[in-house]
Order: structure tokens, then C-alpha cells, then sequence
């Protein structure tokens, strides 16, 4: 599904952290293990910052934009990034179930 930047300012940092454990990732560092791990976010109940990383290639791709949700180890800095319409995806299935 196709969402707008307006859609990505509606998750909150609980809603990024309810999706991770729903998904049953771990929420240890992949890198040093440290479980003291941060969801990028203005504040629990704040929007999660989306990272928009561009494309390069292959050229048939080159210039699309790919949204991103992240959560970076407060301990040796590793950042993982989750594709944000996943996310999405996942709220609006919950909120139609809920």
C-alpha cells in the first residue's frame, strides 16, 4: 500500500514498539547484545522519525525514496532500520481488528 509522509507522522514511538514485539524482534542489539536500546522518537507518544533513503540502483529504481523506522543501541550505537509501510501496514490491520 502507498502511504503519504502525513501517514508516517501518525505512529508513535509506543506504536513502533508494540509492532516490534508483536513481530517477535528482539529488542537486544544484534551487534554487542546490550538491551538498553532506543526507538527513535520524539517521546513515547511522539511521532517516530522516518528516514528516507534513496535508491540507486538498480536504474529502473534509481531516485525512489524507501521509508525507514529505527531503533539504535544506546550502548555501541548499531542502528536497525524496519521499512515504515510495514509498520503501517501492521496498525491498520490491528486497528481493524481491535
Amino acid at each position: 500500500m502507498k502511504y503519504d509522509d502525513s501517514d508516517y507522522e501518525q505512529v508513535t514511538g509506543s506504536d513502533f514498539h508494540n509492532f516490534l514485539i508483536e513481530k517477535g524482534i528482539s529488542l537486544n542489539c544484534p551487534a554487542c547484545e546490550n538491551d538498553n536500546v532506543a526507538i527513535m522518537a520524539d517521546a513515547a507518544d511522539g511521532p517516530v522519525q522516518t528516514i528516507f533513503m534513496t535508491i540507486n540502483s538498480p536504474p529502473r529504481l534509481a531516485g525512489r525514496e524507501v521509508p525507514f523506522m529505527s531503533l539504535t543501541c544506546r550502548n555501541c550505537g548499531f542502528v536497525r532500520h524496519f521499512q515504515a509501510g510495514n509498520v503501517l501496514d501492521w496498525l491498520k490491520e490491528e486497528s481493524r481488528n481491535g
